[in-house]
C-alpha cells in the first residue's frame, strides 16, 4: 500500500513537474470553471479569474477598445520581478461582448495566481520520503530464507616431507 502511495505522489509530482516546464512556454487555454470564473495555465502558474461585477462604465466600440483601456489604465499588472509566487489581484477590468463588432462593457474582475513550482517540489519530496519508508519497511521485514553461514573448518596442515 505504500508503495502505491509513493508511485501516486510520484505521479503527481511529474504532472506537476510537466505542467510547470509546459507553461512556461504555451499557454494551456482558457478553460471555464463555472458561471464567470476561468482557469488558465501559463507563465508556471495557475491563474484563476472570476468576474464579478459588469456594466462598470459605459460601452465602448470594438475598434476603439485597446484604447479606451489603456487611457484609462484598464491593463493588467506588471508580473512581479523574481522567484514567481502566489498573487491576488482585485479590481481589475476585463471587456465583455456578445460578439465581433458589438459594444464592449467593462466588467470587474479578479485573479489569482497559484505557482507551480512549490507544488512539483511538495510531490517530489513527499514521494521521495514515501519511497524511502517503503524501502526501510521491505529491509525490515525481510521475505524468503534467512541464510545462515557456518564457520569454516580449518584445512589439516601438510604433513612435513622427509
Amino acid at each position: 500500500m505504500r508503495f502505491l502511495v509513493a508511485a501516486f505522489t510520484l505521479l503527481l509530482a511529474t504532472t506537476s513537474l510537466t505542467l510547470w516546464l509546459l507553461s512556461k512556454r504555451v499557454s494551456i487555454g482558457i478553460i471555464p470553471l463555472g458561471h464567470e470564473t476561468s482557469l488558465q495555465i501559463r507563465d508556471g502558474g495557475i491563474f484563476l479569474r472570476r468576474a464579478y461585477a459588469f456594466g462598470i462604465a459605459p460601452a465602448v466600440p470594438e475598434k476603439d477598445w485597446h484604447a479606451t483601456a489603456t487611457a484609462r489604465g484598464w491593463t493588467l499588472p506588471p508580473p512581479t520581478p523574481g522567484f514567481p509566487g502566489f498573487s491576488f489581484h482585485d479590481g481589475l477590468v476585463i471587456g465583455r461582448s456578445s460578439g465581433p463588432g458589438a459594444l464592449i462593457s467593462p466588467s470587474n474582475f479578479w485573479l489569482l495566481r497559484l505557482p507551480l513550482w512549490p507544488s512539483t517540489l511538495l510531490f517530489t519530496l513527499l514521494a521521495a520520503w514515501l519511497l524511502l519508508e517503503w524501502h526501510r519497511s521491505r529491509q525490515s521485514t525481510r521475505r524468503g530464507f534467512e541464510v545462515q553461514t557456518t564457520p569454516s573448518t580449518p584445512h589439516p596442515a601438510p604433513a612435513p616431507q622427509k
